[in-house]
């Protein structure tokens, strides 16, 4: 599925969850997303090697790419039911607001049950020593009733830290879809 990824997507970003449309929607409609998903991480590999003479106590330089990160989810969302969602990211260490943070911008795929997907561009925030992440989204286009969907939304979550470096998380998703799909229904 990583293939998928990077083959349908440049590589720049939570994915959105879709609902279901009434037939009173039409294509330039928005309408809201909710979505619950939980994840693991699939392979995290370092871009660069750590070195922590040159940078104290990170490792890392500032606002450079170090790591890549792939993931498998899967979710629940009202109007789409349960999905998948396969994700690639590269994370870097920048100050955010002050507080050193985890920037992680990423890329995705959803696949509703029927296989239709949706395609997704990401940045999530994770300050140094917390669990918790926060981040924004926007979907991209698709395929099948998701082809030429729009939207956009915010994330917030939680990493499970795991002693394989290979972390699980749960997130939730809010914001807004276009409702792509009626306009195949009115053709």
């Amino acid at each position: 599925m990583l293939n998928t990824v990077l083959k349908r997507l440049a590589f720049g970003a939570p994915a959105a969850i879709v609902l279901a449309q009434t037939p009173e929607t039409r294509a330039t409609d928005e309408v809201p997303l909710n979505s619950r998903v939980a994840g693991q991480q699939i392979s995290r590999t370092f871009l660069m090697a750590p070195d922590f003479a040159l940078y104290p106590g990170i490792g890392f330089p500032l606002n450079t790419k170090f790591v890549r990160v792939t993931t498998s989810s899967v979710g629940n969302a009202n109007g789409l039911g349960k999905f998948t969602i396969d994700t690639v990211y590269e994370a870097e260490l920048a100050f955010v607001d002050g507080l050193l943070t985890f920037v992680s911008d990423g890329v995705s795929v959803t696949t509703a049950a029927n296989g239709d997907e949706f395609f997704g561009a990401f940045t999530l925030y994770r300050v140094v020593g917390q669990n918790a992440f926060t981040g924004n989204w926007e979907l991209t286009g698709g395929t099948g009733r998701f082809e030429g969907v729009t939207g956009a939304g915010n994330t917030v979550g939680v990493i499970f830290p795991d002693p394989s470096g290979l972390d699980s998380f749960y997130y939730e998703d809010e914001g807004w879809r276009s409702s792509v799909g009626s306009q195949k229904r009115n053709k």
